[in-house]
């Protein structure tokens, strides 16, 4: 009889857990809304979509609310320790901690060459961060303020450092699903 009330108890509880693990990933996902993909004209030659970042790497890599992975075109930050032995890049944690305030569950502007590529399992792309009125480029950011070198390739200087809201709010309520 105590078998049978242990296995029926432990049923419940798993039970339980499940169903609350399940209302908390629903939950977490609720406010990532994502948007269609469309162009603007001062982003010839790219992809456009706003979207929530969702899990900041380190300097140069997030995490979307789709669970793209994103590596930042025209930039390498200071890599972080990943082994217990390992230890961090000079300004490695500043790199990613200023990426965090930038993109961290915020709704940035995800700008994605038409050819994606692909490195490591990661897209490669540039992101836009809502700072005041404007988007910034975190590329342009990060090596302004020191924080990485461009020896990946230089970011593509066709591309506008910073774009006012008010240019990308038409588009991105015409793109809302």
């Amino acid at each position: 009889m105590k078998k049978y009330k242990f296995i029926i108890i432990s049923v419940i509880i798993i039970t339980l857990f499940a169903s609350a693990l399940h209302l908390y990933n629903r939950s977490a996902k609720e406010p990532f809304k994502e948007t269609a993909i469309f162009t603007h004209p001062e982003f010839k030659g790219y992809n456009l979509r706003f979207i929530y970042v969702r899990y900041i790497y380190d300097g140069d890599t997030v995490k979307l609310a789709d669970n793209t992975v994103i590596r930042y075109l025209g930039i390498d930050t200071p890599e972080i320790a990943h082994a217990p032995n390992e230890k961090d890049e000079p300004k490695a944690r500043e790199a990613m901690e200023v990426n965090r305030k930038l993109t961290g569950g915020k709704e940035v502007l995800l700008v994605i060459p038409k050819v994606g590529e692909y490195t490591y399992d990661r897209l490669l792309a540039y992101i836009y961060a809502p700072v005041n009125k404007e988007y910034i480029s975190v590329t342009e950011y990060l090596l302004k303020e020191g924080l990485g070198d461009s020896k990946y390739g230089k970011p593509d200087s066709a591309l506008p450092y910073k774009i006012t809201a008010g240019k990308l709010e038409a588009r991105k309520k015409d793109f809302r699903r």
